[in-house]
């Protein structure tokens, strides 16, 4: 992932994105994707990314500056609604029929903010609505370094599967919500830097790191 430079701390609030948010979802997703050379600009004239999942997920963003602009975004999509990605090729993970499942997915932080605040923000936000849901696991598409990012900080995501080429290579992970707070209080950096404090209590509406 291109880091980019890196802007001046500014605080970021988290919240659930609402039907009005859509189009600047899309078009963070869309100029992060373009960036990394996921999507091509010919496919997407509007300038917009979006999928059929969206039609069954809720998302996060996380916005910055006196104007609010959209730095990041994520979704989670809710497997009562609708099949899930990663039980699509080129993963093809079976997940558990009738299940309380969801799959995170489309994680999309502008380059100037990628410095692990803004993820962390979005997932705290989702793992929100896992609680609220009752979901039981929480499955990702996840590249090799978000993968080691996430489990550094005490996330107790694990592999289901090789790697494999989509989005860039990618691996098929779960994380089961029950061990979500144990693993965090086990970890050194997830105490240290507050995350373990973030994840035991409810998240506000507006959420501000």
């Amino acid at each position: 992932m291109t880091t980019g430079a890196a802007a001046p701390w500014v605080p970021v609030t988290f919240r659930l994105a609402g039907a009005d948010d859509a189009e600047s979802v899309q078009r963070c997703r869309y100029d992060v994707y373009a960036e990394q050379g996921f999507v091509s600009p010919n496919d997407h004239p509007e300038g917009r990314e979006w999928d059929h999942y969206d039609a069954h997920a809720v998302s996060a963003i996380a916005t910055a500056g006196p104007l609010g602009e959209v730095i990041g975004t994520a979704r989670l999509i809710l497997a009562e609604d609708g099949p899930l990605p990663i039980e699509a090729p080129p993963h093809s993970i079976g997940v558990l029929a009738g299940g309380r499942v969801a799959e995170i997915s489309r994680l999309c932080v502008r380059p100037a903010f990628r410095h692990g605040r803004v993820g962390m923000g979005l997932f705290r936000v989702l793992f929100q609505v896992v609680e609220q849901r009752s979901i039981d696991s929480v499955y990702g598409i996840l590249d090799e370094r978000l993968l080691g990012s996430l489990r550094w900080i005490g996330l107790p995501f694990r592999r289901l599967g090789p790697p494999r080429s989509f989005m860039g290579v990618t691996i098929p992970c779960v994380c089961e919500v029950a061990d979500v707070v144990p693993a965090l209080r086990r970890n050194t950096q997830a105490n240290l830097l507050g995350v373990t404090w973030l994840f035991e209590r409810p998240c506000p509406e507006r959420l501000v790191l």
